[in-house]
């Protein structure tokens, strides 16, 4: 039976990244209900996605998971009931932290901060004792003589460590990865989308939560958008198979939605996802991956309609000018674009007015390579 996780996320304003991968250190100030982030290739825009999801879930064992096999870190695989299942040692958590360093995993950890909540990835030593003939469990933080330690004879255990305004002690929870399964939650307070990928192992799932549901339609409504001759859409698990495929309904015959190409894919899976995550927060990386200009436009005014209605707060990524022209026309109102630069491993942005954009779009300038030094902004 599949259990539905359900936390309201209050939408995020300022964000700060420390330790995440190639971010060393970086605060987004003035976030908005949907956030585009463009720059070159290691910029770090999808490493931003990825902190904002593995905060929003509290590092959560199943987004750490997809986190770490979407670089192949680890890998996953699927047993004989259908379960993916994985196991990750602390080398290959150690992927999610700056320069994969032992020590900085020991000193301070990834931190994740917004203005309500800290939330932190950090080793910790694990020390046994008995009192009372029972075996307890503490964990202290690491000395600064033992920080650089190698000795085999220190166990150390992964914690994550939320610490709220609100409360004076902090809560913990230790991050356990090692032979993991899937255990079919769905958690619903953030979703992330790869959109270079076919794969949604959450198919499934998503589509029974909509299907009787009037937003079902809007799902089909963006299929439209690709392929106007589409009736219906179910979800079909054939016989002898352990995952439920997309197939859809056009002219009375039934077609494998996959068989239409990559682009319908991945509409599917961001519809889905939006209208799973009500209240939430919504990652989409590289958004336009196999998307003509056209339907980008209409896709746009699907998000920023859909994303006011159920109270989503939508980040994307893109390589794409197409893209980033779309979102201009069709996200004014509550959409914000930032420009990532990256120089000597230090990385920066600048979040651009819409008066900016129209600038640069008119002119010569790539808005991908955009740098704080190039334009300053006028006043809206």
């Amino acid at each position: 039976m599949t259990i539905n996780v359900k936390i309201v996320i209050v939408m995020l304003k300022n964000f700060t990244i420390k330790n995440y991968k190639s971010i060393k250190e970086l605060e987004i100030k003035e976030l908005n209900r949907i956030n585009l982030f463009v720059g070159r290739n290691n910029a770090g825009k999808s490493n931003i996605l990825e902190a904002i999801l593995l905060y929003a879930t509290r590092f959560s064992n199943a987004n750490v998971i997809e986190i770490l096999s979407l670089r192949k870190d680890i890998i996953i695989e699927r047993n004989i009931s259908g379960r993916l299942n994985a196991s990750a040692s602390l080398e290959n958590i150690l992927s999610l932290i700056t320069s994969r360093s032992k020590k900085l995993m020991r000193q301070c950890g990834v931190e994740l901060k917004t203005d309500k909540e800290i939330v932190t990835l950090r080793s910790f030593k694990e020390e046994k004792s008995q009192i009372d003939g029972d075996t307890v469990l503490k964990y202290t933080p690491f000395s600064d003589t033992e920080i650089d330690s190698n000795n085999e004879d220190v166990q150390e255990k992964l914690r994550i460590v939320m610490q709220q305004d609100s409360k004076e002690t902090p809560d913990f929870r230790i991050l356990g990865l090692r032979r993991w399964t899937d255990d079919g939650v769905l958690d619903k307070r953030c979703i992330y989308v790869n959109c270079t990928s076919r794969d949604n192992k959450n198919f499934e799932t998503m589509w029974n939560q909509i299907v009787l549901s009037p937003l079902k339609s809007e799902v089909i409504k963006a299929l439209q958008l690709i392929a106007p001759e589409i009736e219906d859409v179910a979800c079909i698990r054939e016989p002898g198979k352990t995952e439920a495929l997309p197939y859809v309904r056009i002219n009375e015959e039934v077609i494998p939605l996959h068989s239409m190409g990559d682009g319908i894919v991945h509409i599917l899976n961001i519809m889905l996802a939006m209208v799973n995550v009500k209240d939430g927060i919504l990652l989409l990386d590289e958004m336009e991956n196999g998307l003509h200009f056209h339907t980008l436009e209409q896709l746009w005014k699907i998000i920023n309609s859909l994303s006011k209605k159920l109270k989503v707060q939508v980040f994307v990524t893109t390589h794409s000018n197409d893209c980033i022209r779309a979102f201009k026309e069709n996200a004014r109102e509550e959409g914000s674009l930032y420009s990532l630069h990256r120089q000597n491993d230090e990385i920066s942005y600048h979040r651009m007015n819409f008066r900016t954009i129209d600038k640069i779009m008119a002119s010569t300038i790539d808005i991908r390579d955009f740098t704080n030094a190039d334009i300053i902004d006028e006043e809206e």
